[in-house]
């Protein structure tokens, strides 16, 4: 998992590109987002399980 700090910076840039908060906490927590990596890198992850969800 990612440290909540972190995990919520993730939540809050998927919600500035307007998914609402539950979408974005939960793509968050079904991505295994390695916790070293940039916070760019974590969004990027979040973004492709919504790409998946969309195409299931």
């Amino acid at each position: 998992g990612v440290p909540g700090v972190e995990s919520e910076e993730v939540v809050a840039a998927l919600m500035g590109l307007g998914y609402s908060q539950t979408e974005a906490a939960d793509a968050v927590a079904r991505s295994d987002l390695p916790a070293d990596a940039p916070i760019e890198e974590k969004v990027r992850l979040a973004l492709a399980h919504f790409a998946r969800a969309r195409a299931d």
